[in-house]
């Protein structure tokens, strides 16, 4: 059952890939976004990287800055003989409703144009306490930093080398100065996938880590002896789990599942993706 509490879910970092004739990115991108004073352009050559790069800032619906990136030409592909090139966006869908210059490339380039591929997006999820009231556990083979700066000043990156999957978790009361505790909990997925294939994407749930609150439970009054003391030493420290046996580390992670755990809604994890996705593809 897991600790009842009310998460938000959204998607807080998009990133599309169009392929598309090199004449249109002139006349749609490249000639108005070089003399647009909101955007700072930046040529690289670097042969992993994009040669044309636009950083836009801009303004949203509510009046509140916002930026996005543009990357266009990649120096791996030969674009003067095939004439093709391909375009790249990567927003905040948070923060960047109702951007004009956003709304320009999204509706001249990539809205309802089933060639569009969903290259990344980060599913944030909002949890309503102080970080250092949560606990989470390394899978597999994972690597975790931890940054540490004092009190509550805390950040975990979890990533499996370039892999899908890479997590960070965060103190957002903090990054956004707000007045209520917030943790940040952000898992970047790779789907690679045409918008109008997307329907199909299964939600890969077993790269979700799972989250507990060592704060806000209630310890199991029949609990007692050596399954007390190794329930709150796992509940501060889920690392300790992988040296129980067998039959102990079971009993140990049910108890944490039913008294300790954050339980993610996958379904409305997936809606939401759907939701984003939908906004900009409409068969």
């Amino acid at each position: 059952m897991g600790v009842d509490m009310e998460l938000k879910y959204s998607i807080d970092m998009l990133r599309l890939k169009l392929e598309v004739q090199f004449d249109i990115i002139d006349i749609l991108i490249l000639k108005p976004f070089k003399s647009e004073p909101k955007v700072d352009y930046k040529m690289m050559t670097s042969i992993s990287a994009y040669r044309h790069n636009f950083y836009v800032k801009d303004y949203n619906a509510f009046g509140d800055e916002c930026s996005f990136w543009i990357g266009t030409c990649h120096n791996s592909k030969r674009i003067l003989k095939t004439g093709v090139a391909d375009i790249v966006v990567e927003f905040n869908p948070n923060k960047c409703e109702g951007s004009i210059l956003l709304s320009y490339v999204l509706d001249n380039l990539f809205k309802d144009n089933p060639y569009v591929e969903v290259k990344s997006l980060d599913v944030a999820i909002d949890i309503p306490c102080n970080i250092l009231d949560l606990s989470l556990s390394r899978k597999g083979n994972m690597s975790r930093r931890i940054f540490d700066n004092g009190s509550d000043d805390r950040t975990y990156y979890f990533r499996k080398g370039k892999s899908n999957g890479a997590i960070k978790v965060y103190n957002k009361k903090r990054e956004s100065k707000l007045d209520y505790e917030l943790t940040r909990y952000e898992i970047t997925l790779n789907p690679n996938l045409y918008v109008d294939k997307f329907d199909s994407y299964e939600l890969p749930v077993d790269l979700f880590i799972p989250i507990s609150c060592v704060s806000d439970f209630q310890l199991p009054i029949a609990l007692k002896g050596t399954d007390k003391v190794l329930f709150l030493a796992c509940m501060e420290h889920p690392e300790y789990l992988k040296d129980l046996d067998s039959r102990k580390r079971k009993k140990i992670e049910q108890l944490l599942a039913e008294n300790c755990s954050i339980d993610f809604n996958y379904v409305t994890i997936k809606e939401t993706i759907a939701n984003c996705i939908g906004s900009l593809y409409k068969k």
